[in-house]
């Protein structure tokens, strides 16, 4: 799992808040509230961070690994997961997804 801790420890060492980061820097606030949430960033948002604050990606995030008991997709496949912004995901549609990545059949 990955985590924005570090994000909001070297933010506190900075000179910037959350609010010149989006009046001076032009980070969205939606982006402020992906970084309180854990939700995904794109590696170009992260940069741009490393930028503004002088710092490196680990300054901004920390992955964890899920233990050996949690299963890979369980986050998707759980029901009502306030962490999954998918929602459920049938174990059918996990396979097509997957089958399609492997055989590249399509482009993100």
């Amino acid at each position: 799992m990955i985590t924005y801790k570090p994000f909001w420890e070297t933010l506190k060492k900075s000179p910037e808040t959350t609010y010149t980061l989006i009046h001076k820097h032009q980070i969205s606030s939606a982006t402020i509230d992906r970084l309180r949430k854990n939700r995904p960033l794109s590696t170009s948002t992260i940069n741009d961070l490393c930028i503004i604050l002088g710092c490196s990606p680990e300054n901004i995030l920390a992955f964890t690994p899920p233990s050996p008991e949690t299963k890979e997709n369980d986050i998707f496949v759980q029901g009502n997961n306030s962490q999954s912004p998918y929602g459920i995901v049938s174990p059918a549609v996990l396979y097509l997804i997957r089958s399609a990545f492997l055989f590249q059949s399509i482009e993100i």
